[in-house]
């Protein structure tokens, strides 16, 4: 999986001139030289032999030492140029992963009253629930009043924000429950997702207008779904990077481009993501990680420590799962609402890796500033 970044082939190396070596050949010519004129001219008198025959073989020396010092400074010549595109090609690799998106409202309701912030405290106070589901911390279940806050809390994060919405999507697993709710509320009919892929194409839409509005109800429907996954509540409202800077919205974070990883690469994949997003190997510290299994961490640990650099240090390591039991269906939404608010608590960039029930896994990286 990961990005579809080529592998920028070596190229062929040529060995460089020795001069040495071509000095000892010339003296092997004229040696040469001057036994094939002796020879052909039937004497012993090597030191005319010598000097009628030195030119001669200097123009066979100096013919095949041009030769070779031609290919080698188009060698020269080719691996400067081969220098100059690999890193045009890179940074255009780097400037392409680096597309964020501008998170300009951002709600994030968790069984926690104090939301994610006890899982950036000291490590004896952080809630450890790591086998249990628990319920959202809301004085009132009412849908309504719900989506009433939410919209609330967008218009004091973005006064105005109704007049600039363009789209708005829900996941849950009972979305159909939520649509006449939504509508009331926003006038608009939501669509239903059940993965960021919708999400993903804004990446590649060069500046879109408008906000989107991405509305994440992981709750219990039935009884037996009951304590299998905590319940979350999140909301957010997405735009293009230029589009927030034309509008001079109050941006809280920006979203980077997710890249998709398989169980046995993430390790790799962490490398790519701090590679191609430019990330200060000795400023990250905070590192999200929920879905993935005790193996995955065990190996994550040894290879931070054995790296450049060390995530796994005293809280910059975060286990979502440690607090608030197994990740439900809707991890993929949910965690970017986590770390957005994680940004407003520490002010600094948090990167999150997040495996999914499917076994695949996201890593992206969520910044305070946007990227210039």
């Amino acid at each position: 999986m990961s990005w579809p970044i080529p592998e920028i082939p070596e190229l062929k190396a040529v060995a460089p001139l020795r001069y040495r070596l071509w000095f000892i050949i010339l003296l092997l010519i004229l040696i040469v030289g001057t036994l094939v004129y002796a020879v052909l001219k039937d004497t012993t008198d090597f030191y005319h032999a010598a000097i009628y025959s030195s030119l001669p073989s200097f123009l066979v020396w100096l013919l095949l030492f041009g030769a070779v010092l031609n290919r080698y400074e188009q060698y020269c010549a080719a691996a400067y140029a081969w220098e100059e595109a690999s890193a045009e090609t890179r940074f255009q690799w780097q400037q392409w992963s680096r597309k964020q998106l501008a998170v300009i409202g951002n709600i994030i309701l968790t069984p926690e009253q104090q939301g994610i912030a006890p899982l950036l405290g000291d490590a004896e106070e952080i809630p450890v629930f790591p086998e249990q589901g628990r319920a959202l911390s809301l004085p009132s279940n009412d849908r309504r009043q719900l989506l009433a806050k939410i919209e609330q809390d967008f218009e004091k994060q973005c006064p105005g924000y109704r007049s600039l919405l363009r789209q708005i999507y829900i996941a849950s697993d009972d979305h159909a429950s939520y649509q006449p709710a939504i509508y009331q509320q926003w006038k608009m009919s939501p669509l239903p997702i059940i993965n960021r892929d919708e999400i993903d194409k804004l990446y590649d839409e060069e500046a879109f207008e408008g906000l989107i509005m991405v509305i994440a109800f992981q709750c219990w429907s039935f009884e037996n779904n009951k304590k299998a996954y905590s319940e979350f509540v999140s909301a957010q409202l997405f735009s293009s990077t230029k589009f927030a800077t034309q509008e001079k919205l109050n941006v809280l974070a920006g979203m980077g481009r997710t890249l998709p990883s398989l169980p046995g690469e993430i390790i790799k994949d962490l490398q790519i993501l701090f590679e191609y997003n430019r990330i200060d190997k000795n400023n990250m510290r905070h590192l999200w990680i929920t879905g993935v299994t005790n193996d995955v961490l065990t190996e994550l640990a040894i290879n931070s420590h054995d790296s450049a650099f060390n995530l796994f240090t005293e809280n910059s390591v975060h286990l979502i799962d440690h607090t608030f039991g197994p990740p439900g269906p809707l991890s993929i939404f949910l965690a970017s609402a986590m770390l957005t608010e994680a940004i407003s608590l520490t002010g600094s960039d948090h990167i999150v890796i997040n495996q999914l029930t499917e076994g695949s896994a996201s890593l992206y990286l969520m910044t305070k500033e946007l990227h210039q």
